[in-house]
């Protein structure tokens, strides 16, 4: 817990200076497009992962049998109870999420994960598979000075698994996702309901969102952020558990056996390495499919970048109104659940910034074959939530009361 109230003690005295220093890493924009469609560089980033998560399953079956032996051979009875203690708390979830934030997931105000993404896509043999804007080239770049604490700087932009997201939604993935967990961990084992476990983690990132990771160093309401801290928080609960994913639930990616200790789950085998991230990446994670709620002092420019982007926007997507529209519904859950979603009050989207700006509706050309991954993501992404009519103010709202 004391890495937490560290950061964000460090996040509010940068925020107190930002009228000094730039603070890189603070915004994302998925509308400001790359010259060409990137490499889809989602199995390299769960390969990251996988490659430090591997090695934290070794040591600590390792460390389990090795406490085995020592108690075994133990002469006294506080070695002994030492002994099994250790074995009791490697033999639990906790300590293997532990582990992997402390290897991947700490950092500010870049978080380990970010730089280590970043690296991998600036020497990917297949390029480009990253796209980096310079400040004044983004759609923040018309309110950037609108008032003193909004001078923030833009991360890299990736595509995983067909979605375009900022490098810094897998720091909130494996951070803040982190966060989440320890909360839910928290509540369960005071004997909360899962739903309230849920409640609770998601109400701390909307608190967060409200103050100093968003509206106060940067005016911004990061829808795509509190989603991409969601999704880190079923990461980590499914490292042992299984999760809900919309209809489908994904089972336990370990499983724990009294004689081998952590053991990978054979039905899971098809995400081992390249696919560990894959069921958790949505257009969630897009600062463009989710876009962030602004204050009045950004919004204005803000919309004007959009719309002036908007025509490239829909050819790079081979995307139409009404795609966006249930996208858009999409958004405002995560497959279903809440997740602190701001509802559409001074929200700039493709829609509204675009779409409603032309007297007619734009007609798309016949899909390239560049783009025709890119629209087989967005319409998986355009079922599920839509179809059930979710209304965005069950997020904001309603996680924060508690479930009877």
């Amino acid at each position: 817990m004391g890495d937490r109230w560290v950061r964000h003690l460090l996040c509010g005295v940068a925020c107190a200076t930002l009228t000094c220093t730039a603070v890189h890493g603070l915004e994302s924009d998925q509308f400001t497009l790359p010259p060409q469609q990137l490499t889809d560089f989602g199995g390299e980033v769960s390969w990251i992962v996988w490659e430090h998560l591997q090695p934290i399953v070794e040591q600590a079956n390792a460390a389990i049998k090795d406490n085995k032996y020592k108690a075994e051979i133990s002469t006294t009875k506080p070695g002994k109870r030492y002994r099994l203690r250790e074995i009791d708390r490697m033999s639990d979830g906790k300590y293997l999420a532990h582990q992997l934030y402390l290897a991947i997931g700490r950092g500010f105000p870049e978080v380990r994960i970010e730089k280590l993404i970043q690296g991998a896509a600036e020497t990917y043999p297949e390029r480009p598979a990253i796209y980096e804007t310079g400040f004044g080239e983004s759609i923040y770049s018309g309110s950037a000075f609108s008032r003193p604490l909004n001078v923030v700087g833009i991360v890299p932009t990736v595509k995983t698994y067909g979605v375009y997201t900022g490098t810094d939604k897998f720091g909130h993935m494996l951070q803040q996702g982190y966060e989440y967990y320890e909360d839910f961990i928290d509540e369960e084992e005071d004997g909360a309901s899962k739903r309230e476990c849920f409640y609770e983690a998601v109400d701390g990132g909307i608190g967060q969102e409200d103050g100093i990771y968003g509206r106060i160093p940067s005016g911004t309401y990061s829808n795509a952020d509190l989603a991409s801290n969601y999704a880190g928080l079923k990461f980590y609960l499914n490292l042992t558990r299984p999760v809900r994913i919309g209809n489908r639930i994904e089972p336990p990616l370990l499983v724990f056996l009294d004689n081998h200790g952590w053991v990978w789950n054979e039905s899971t085998w098809e995400r081992w390495g390249s696919g560990l991230l894959k069921p958790f990446i949505s257009a969630h994670f897009s600062e463009a499919d989710n876009p962030a709620q602004f204050d009045w002092t950004m919004r204005g420019g803000i919309r004007d970048s959009v719309t002036e982007r908007g025509a490239a926007w829909v050819t790079f997507h081979h995307t139409s109104r009404a795609r966006e529209q249930r996208r858009l519904r999409a958004m405002e859950s995560w497959f279903g659940e809440p997740y602190g979603h701001s509802g559409w009050e001074d929200v700039i989207t493709i829609v509204n910034a675009y779409f409603d700006t032309l007297d007619e509706p734009a007609v798309v050309a016949e899909t390239p074959a560049a783009t025709a991954s890119s629209l087989a993501q967005r319409e998986r992404h355009d079922d599920g939530d839509a179809r059930r009519g979710v209304d965005g103010s069950l997020n904001r709202g309603a996680v924060k009361r508690r479930a009877e």
